[in-house]
């Protein structure tokens, strides 16, 4: 079996929303090595406010050919339109903090 894909996930990698007061150096040094490893699937969501240590990576590096997936998290059961205003709004968020 091969691995097509590595994805670098982002949850608590550095403070945000779940560990305000973590030290966002060794989470950001772990996607640094992976991004100059080769990595180019970075996946966060939004509202837990890391994506900050992200772009700071990214730029750093010179990586420009990085593939991110967000996620939305649109409410359990909502309408239709509930869950396009998520995901609509999870798309802002991330362009504007990446």
């Amino acid at each position: 079996m091969t691995v097509a894909r590595l994805c670098f996930g982002t949850s608590t990698f550095v403070a945000g929303r779940l560990r305000p007061d973590k030290d966002s150096l060794p989470g950001m040094a772990a996607l640094r090595a992976a991004v100059l490893a080769g990595v180019r699937l970075i996946h966060s969501n939004p509202k837990l406010r890391t994506q900050w240590a992200i772009r700071r990576v990214l730029d750093e590096t010179g990586c420009t050919t990085a593939r991110h997936l967000i996620k939305p998290e649109p409410p359990l059961g909502a309408d239709p339109y509930a869950v396009d205003q998520a995901i609509t709004r999870a798309l802002e968020t991330s362009r504007e903090r990446l």
